[in-house]
């Protein structure tokens, strides 16, 4: 985050300074595949699935995918089309123009450790 962080806020402040840009607000956006080891992408999904969701497709789902809006957040869980029995998830927010790259990276390593936690993985983030 540190090497992302110092090398960013060199081109922000050269868009600002040399184009006369003023930041409206700000956007990260998140990708990863996340390749399971000890459990699949159903068993882990699954209970993100709720029961009537469930009934909504005759027979047992496969995989349940999830999109979820909150506020300016959108965070979304799908089967990895890249690597076998693994998950691709996007996280992405928008905040305030004043927002700092570190207070960007603070929000995004929380977003991580929740998702992960709720999901029961161990990483080393």
């Amino acid at each position: 985050a540190d090497k992302f962080i110092a090398s960013h806020i060199v081109a922000i402040q050269a868009v600002r300074e040399k184009g006369g840009a003023e930041i409206k607000s700000q956007q990260l956006l998140v990708q990863m595949h996340i390749q399971l080891k000890d459990r699949s992408t159903k068993d882990l999904t699954l209970p993100l699935l709720s029961p009537v969701a469930a009934k909504l497709l005759e027979g047992d789902p496969d995989f349940s995918g999830v999109v979820l809006f909150q506020g300016k957040a959108i965070l979304v869980i799908e089967a990895s089309t890249s690597y076998a029995n693994g998950l691709f998830v996007r996280i992405s927010r928008e905040h305030t123009s004043n927002a700092t790259l570190h207070d960007l990276a603070a929000v995004l390593r929380k977003d991580e450790e929740r998702l992960f936690g709720v999901l029961g993985l161990e990483v080393d983030l």
